[in-house]
């Protein structure tokens, strides 16, 4: 008897779970044509996997028979539509639930005006890029370090990773050392 069969029959009969088990090829063979597009989108290939189950489930509870489909072809309706759109939800969801912030303007702050001034004298652009051979992004990215600012923020705010940051922060911090000891 073929899959298709066995599925109705277990379904007539309300053995769902077994029409589940049965169906479980389907579900995995959908989910794979999803796993890159996830991927991008920072979710795990086991979340993939398990949202197809999922939807696999509510399928074969929903299944009619009477309808005289196979259930293969509504199957794979559900999952599709479930995992397109649960892919759809996340485009715009942070990952890690993160709040959102706009990267593009961090701006150090300061308790008083001498942070402020000693921030100004120690760390300027001028100062900093004239005394040692630090790029730009290394110059940002060691003053936004020492004002608090995480190397995934940091990583946000110049699209790359959080350790491109850190390497980033760690390289510009070795080239100040060696400029102000002169080795």
């Amino acid at each position: 008897m073929s899959v298709a069969k066995q599925t109705i029959e277990l379904i007539k009969n309300e053995q769902l779970e077994q029409a589940f088990e049965l169906n479980k090829p389907l579900a995995y063979k959908i989910a794979q044509t999803y796993v890159a597009r996830a991927n991008r989108q920072g979710m795990a290939y086991e979340d993939v996997m398990q949202e197809s189950l999922v939807a696999l489930w509510g399928a074969v509870n929903n299944f009619i028979v009477e309808k005289g489909y196979y259930f293969s072809t509504f199957g794979t309706r559900v999952i599709n539509n479930h995992l397109q759109a649960m892919l759809s939800r996340r485009k715009y969801k942070p990952i890690g639930g993160e709040d959102a912030v706009d990267y593009n303007t961090l701006e150090p702050t300061f308790a008083n005006s001498s942070e402020k001034d000693i921030y100004n004298k120690v760390l300027s652009e001028q100062i900093i890029q004239k005394g040692t051979n630090l790029s730009k992004v290394e110059v940002n990215c060691l003053k936004y370090a020492l004002q608090g600012f995480s190397n995934v923020e940091i990583g946000k705010k110049y699209k790359f990773t959080h350790q491109n940051a850190s390497l980033k922060h760690l390289g510009a911090v070795k080239k100040l050392k060696a400029s102000i000891t002169g080795t």
